[in-house]
């Protein structure tokens, strides 16, 4: 999975929660994400801070390995 396939969201309630996903397992994330999170919403992060946010991470292949087993991974960055 190349990096253009992954979209980045960002939690309305906690502005330090982004939730990472493949742009065709957005319906799943999405879904997945209310069900732990039925108060909390998402927006999406701009692409240009997207990339940045994702170039700042350690080891994408985590991020995809478990973007495959739940369908999103959750990144807190505080």
């Amino acid at each position: 999975m190349a990096d253009s396939d992954l979209i980045v969201l960002r939690s309305k309630a906690d502005p330090y929660l982004f939730i990472i996903t493949e742009r065709s397992r957005y319906r799943v994330a999405m879904d997945a994400f209310h069900a732990s999170d039925p108060d909390d919403s998402l927006i999406h992060v701009p692409p240009d801070r997207a990339q940045a946010l994702l170039r700042g991470m350690t080891s994408l292949a985590y991020v995809v390995d478990a973007i495959n087993a739940k369908g999103l991974y959750r990144y807190q960055t505080n």
